[in-house]
């Protein structure tokens, strides 16, 4: 019998936390997910991550096949990569105006389903995956655009609230319940959270 490993959560979240701010940095926002993809790429050759771009997951339906869907990426586990990653992992990125929404996750949760039917073994047990969303859309300021008239208190005003502008959310797949459970997510304290869920493992 295979032994189970278990994920290094956070430093998997924080890993490639880094990776997806320095596209934003350098991309911004904007760009349609082929170009965020292709950056992406880059920097798993840069980090010495092993990955498939848009691999082709069976879909079976009573055991009949039915066609095709193609994850933006399987990471793949090495001693070496400058994440720690230490289980494979599925990567869906998104490029989208609003946030990451229930559709996104139920694409995610359908690979989980599907990659244990196929034939090759090194993606039959991939349980962990996250969506990363960069933003369609920046708010601009524009030059003949006069600034509001407040009559209130100055030390009672509060400064607009930045909108994220790329979230992201791990995600770990129980194919005994066939449900997701979140890992983590940002921009809401996902280290936070990560400590959570080793704290609850630890009690049992």
């Amino acid at each position: 019998m295979a032994k189970t490993i278990k994920p290094n959560y956070e430093s998997i979240f924080v890993g490639l936390g880094k990776i997806t701010e320095n596209i934003y940095k350098e991309l911004g926002a904007g760009f349609d997910e082929s170009v965020v993809q292709n950056a992406f790429a880059i920097e798993f050759r840069e980090n010495s991550i092993s990955y498939l771009k848009e691999l082709n997951i069976e879909v079976f339906y009573k055991g009949h096949y039915v066609g095709v869907d193609r994850p933006d990426f399987v990471l793949f586990p090495s001693s070496d990569n400058a994440i720690k990653l230490n289980v494979p992992l599925v990567l869906e990125l998104k490029a989208v105006t609003g946030a990451i929404s229930s559709d996104h996750r139920a694409q995610l949760k359908s690979y989980f389903k599907s990659l244990p039917k196929n034939k090759n073994h090194d993606i039959r047990n991939i349980t962990l995956g996250m969506l990363v969303k960069f933003t369609k859309t920046e708010d601009f300021k524009l030059l003949d655009e006069e600034p509001e008239t407040d009559t209130t208190d100055e030390t009672k005003k509060k400064p607009p609230k930045e909108k994220p502008k790329f979230e992201m959310e791990l995600w770990e797949f129980d194919s005994t319940k066939e449900a997701m459970n979140l890992i983590a997510r940002f921009p809401e304290f996902p280290k936070k959270e990560v400590k959570k869920t080793k704290a609850t493992k630890k009690t049992k």
